[in-house]
């Protein structure tokens, strides 16, 4: 069963994700070794892999993950 608006709500939500800081995108501290901005990130990928998820939240999935890969990218130059 499709839902109304349940695509602009996926959308509303991908642009407040998308407005944190690279910290809170992984949830670590902004002193966070490696290892833990590592492991954060993993379980992330893990949770949000379009390969995880059906056809209708595959498409959600992807943007997730291309925000995750960016705030991950960031704090990684920072280090």
């Amino acid at each position: 069963m499709r839902w109304k608006n349940l695509d602009s709500g996926f959308q509303s939500r991908l642009e407040v994700f998308a407005a944190l800081t690279p910290h809170e995108v992984l949830g670590v501290e902004v002193g966070a070794s490696n290892a833990d901005i590592r492991r954060s990130y993993l379980k992330l990928i893990k949770a949000y892999h379009p390969d995880r998820a059906d056809a209708f939240m595959a498409k959600h999935n992807e943007e997730m993950l291309k925000i995750i890969n960016l705030a991950y990218d960031k704090l990684r130059e920072l280090k």
